[in-house]
């Protein structure tokens, strides 16, 4: 009997921990989102990640590179007024990690697309994927 009640009391105790640190998280403005992924075409040095409307705005942007290390020039995202934002990024990025994060104007922003521009010299192997990550 006092085993099973210690067993009950630990799993309410670890649900609750849960439930806070989520709620923290959430709080703090930490739930990154998957806005879009690109294939990229190492034959164009740019490609274009397009974004529906209906993801909603966004106060930081991050990538991520998949299957090939990559260098990345810069981002330029275009909001959904038509302005446009230079983020110059200039170094190669590891397959597996990500960039740094970048900070759109306050109160967020609506994205209609990001454009990345990279250098494919001297690549080889398979091309790289770029996720594109938001922070509302």
């Amino acid at each position: 009997m006092h085993q099973r009640l210690v067993t009950q009391i630990l799993a309410t105790l670890a649900i609750l921990s849960i439930l806070v640190f989520s709620q923290c998280t959430a709080l703090l403005g930490q739930q990154w989102t998957l806005i879009g992924t690109k294939n990229l075409n190492y034959t164009l040095e740019k490609d274009v990640i397009g974004i529906s409307k209906a993801t909603g705005s966004y106060q930081s942007l991050k990538i991520k590179i998949k299957r090939s290390p990559l260098k990345v020039n810069k981002l330029i995202v275009t909001y959904a007024d038509g302005q446009t934002q230079e983020f110059n990024i200039g170094k190669e990025i590891a397959m597996g990690q990500e960039s740094n994060i970048f900070n759109l104007p306050t109160g967020g922003r609506t994205l209609r697309k990001v454009e990345i521009t990279y250098d494919t010299k001297g690549s080889a192997g398979s091309k790289a994927a770029v996720e594109l990550w938001g922070r509302k």
